[in-house]
């Protein structure tokens, strides 16, 4: 199996990386190592479709399909080769994607900025301040509870009376914090949520290369043109405070 994933790279055996490609990972699951797989651990994470994964690599933001083929009939995706000591040459062969060609290459840039996407908005996440310790964040829907039920009966119930008891305040005062601390962490976790599956229903509606690639050009930054001068590669993305143009 082939993932691309974002987060900090695992490297405990079980994970192969293949290439760091746009601020992710593609790597291969070694045989049998699913079930050993740290997958908590990843920020996103998507499969792609093993054995094309050469292929969509050195394509992508290709207008065309590149390749080398030698005077005897090989190919290869990759740069071109050496003349070896019979003298074969390589030319550059340039052709256009196939109906299918097309269907892969799309889902798989479409994979690649769904994970730029999750990284624009973690980091708008933490410019918020919205990140929490777990072990408090997993209270929250209990304080919540307790805190409504004991604004609305007065009956306070044991996990805002101890937070209270050691804070040093009264259950009362507790309670409206929990309350205006829940609302305003819906409100900015809202906006930001709502906008990132509205970017990302957008990007995934997308039926050719030409309008995801033209969107990518008008958000992040970063464009693409339809004729690529001959053995011209696209450019990395910039760091992420730079190709957030219009997120």
């Amino acid at each position: 199996m082939i993932i691309y994933y974002r987060g900090k790279e695992q490297l405990n055996g079980y994970l192969q990386t293949k290439q760091i490609f746009q601020g992710g990972y593609i790597a291969r699951v070694l045989p049998n190592s699913e079930e050993y797989i740290d997958w908590s651990s990843f920020d996103w994470v998507r499969t792609i479709e093993d054995g094309y994964e050469d292929f969509l690599i050195a394509n992508f933001g290709k207008a065309k399909i590149e390749f080398w083929q030698s005077a005897n009939g090989e190919t290869t995706t990759t740069k071109r080769p050496k003349i070896d000591e019979h003298g074969v040459a390589w030319e550059k062969i340039k052709r256009d994607f196939t109906l299918e060609e097309t269907q892969r290459q799309l889902n798989f840039e479409k994979t690649v900025l769904e994970g730029i996407l999750v990284s624009i908005f973690q980091t708008k996440y933490a410019q918020k301040n919205l990140y929490t310790v777990n072990f408090e964040q997993y209270t929250f829907h209990v304080q919540e509870q307790e805190a409504k039920e004991y604004l609305a009966t007065g009956s306070a119930g044991t996990l805002i009376s101890k937070l209270a008891d050691f804070r040093g305040i009264s259950v009362a005062e507790l309670a409206d914090k929990i309350v205006k601390r829940s609302e305003e962490f819906k409100l900015s976790y809202g906006e930001l949520l709502g906008a990132f599956q509205k970017y990302r229903s957008t990007i995934w509606g997308f039926d050719n290369l030409t309008d995801l690639r033209q969107w990518r050009k008008d958000h992040l930054g970063w464009n693409i043109p339809t004729i690529l001068p001959p053995d011209q590669y696209v450019p990395e993305f910039n760091p992420l405070n730079k190709y957030q143009k219009n997120i």
